[in-house]
């Protein structure tokens, strides 16, 4: 029985355990909560070949979904329920030493009543040394790990309410109640965020936050030389998939509700746009390619800039600077989103982003008559999936002096 389970685990491409899955192309087994006494971790191990695995990683977690545990005295990790295709199993490892485990025990069980997934699901903030050197918290929410910077490299540790703020931020943005969101659009986005489908598959979505900027700690963890100061920061880097910083205290910020609010709103959308939403609704992923100069969001960005919308002096000046190309794409999908909510004329200094976002385009009906094609795009690619949150909600969360409460519950 247990040369079948491996057999099958070697030919199936990716496979559901309580929860789990195994990655046969990387040839990774994820095991998102394996509770040891009353803590739970979630594990990573790497197939070494015949029955046996090898940890790679260990996270603490609050995650309920798996019943999997660890008995340290026998050195015995037992999984309830190994879903392989169609085949259920009960499975145990024993422990060999030195972080390797040997599949000792299969047995075939009924399938389940149901084994189905809460990607709405937000977790606790909790201590995590497993990181890097650079943050020792993280907090699981929708689909995405939030990093939380400690105090380290001369900068004070990110309070845990801006942490929590942030993670409200993204489930308001990720609101499957909303108006005009299509709840199986959003679902693939979650689980294009998660890693499960899509173009980084296999590697989850991380958001990094910091304090005050990459420049007021020492090493500077954004240069490539400074952020061999903080032990892990660089394999952090190789195995999950981030985007910007978000910053408490940001050291060009206003220090104003309004300017917090946009400047989480900017940096979360960022991560949602370009890690999120492609892939979700169908035809995204080719829609929203950001590498393909024919793909509707390119074309989008580039009638945006030739009509005067979209002003380039802070990006090199043209859309055909190939190094520059990522970023320009990126920012051009939240300026977007915000002159569609509006929310540029409540939130940017002045009410006006201009001359990077000309003020004849500052809601739906300026964007459709100066950048339909980015009005269009919006609606086909980022209405389904993205929710608008409520500007009373944003300003009770950020209010001046770091006043506000996050509102944050998790499960």
């Amino acid at each position: 029985m247990i040369k079948k389970l491996i057999a099958i685990l070697c030919l199936v491409p990716a496979i559901s355990i309580a929860g789990d899955s195994f990655d046969n192309m990387r040839g990774i087994l994820h095991i998102p909560a394996v509770s040891v006494g009353s803590e739970k971790f979630e594990v990573n191990m790497l197939h070494q070949g015949g029955y046996i695995f090898k940890v790679t990683s260990v996270t603490p977690t609050d995650l309920q979904s798996t019943p999997d545990t660890y008995d340290p005295d026998t050195g015995i990790v037992h999984m309830p329920m190994v879903v392989v295709g169609s085949n259920f199993f009960e499975v145990e490892m024993t422990h060999q030493g030195d972080l390797v485990f040997q599949v000792t025990y299969t047995n075939p069980i009924g399938a389940p009543a149901s084994t189905s997934v809460n990607y709405y699901s937000s977790g606790k903030l909790v201590e995590n040394n497993n990181i890097s050197a650079w943050f020792d918290r993280s907090l699981d929410v929708y689909g995405i790990r939030l990093f939380v910077a400690g105090d380290v490299g001369g900068q004070f540790a990110v309070p845990e309410m801006w942490a929590k703020k942030i993670a409200q931020t993204f489930k308001l943005l990720m609101d499957k109640n909303a108006t005009g969101i299509n709840e199986n659009d959003q679902l693939n986005m979650l689980k294009v965020l998660k890693g499960e489908i899509g173009f980084h598959k296999g590697y989850i979505t991380g958001q990094r936050i910091g304090y005050g900027g990459g420049g007021e700690y020492s090493p500077n963890p954004l240069t490539d030389e400074g952020m061999k100061g903080y032990s892990g920061y660089e394999a952090l880097r190789d195995e999950v998939a981030m985007e910007d910083m978000i910053w408490y205290a940001n050291i060009d910020s206003l220090f104003t509700g309004d300017n917090d609010i946009a400047e989480v709103l900017e940096h979360t959308l960022h991560t949602l746009h370009v890690l999120g939403a492609r892939g979700a609704v169908s035809g995204s992923t080719d829609a929203l390619n950001a590498e393909s100069t024919t793909s509707e969001l390119y074309l989008a960005m580039v009638e945006a800039v030739d009509n005067g919308v979209f002003g380039l002096d802070g990006y090199g000046g043209t859309y055909t600077d190939q190094e520059a190309i990522e970023v320009i794409l990126k920012e051009y999908q939240y300026l977007l989103t915000f002159a569609m909510w509006g929310f540029g004329v409540e939130f940017w200094e002045d009410s006006t982003l201009a001359p990077e976002w000309n003020d004849n385009s500052l809601n739906a009906l300026g964007v459709r008559d100066n950048n339909p094609l980015g009005y269009a795009l919006f609606n086909k690619y980022y209405a389904p999936i993205i929710s608008k949150p409520s500007i009373t909600t944003l300003r009770s969360l950020f209010q001046n002096n770091d006043l506000g409460d996050s509102g944050y519950v998790p499960d």
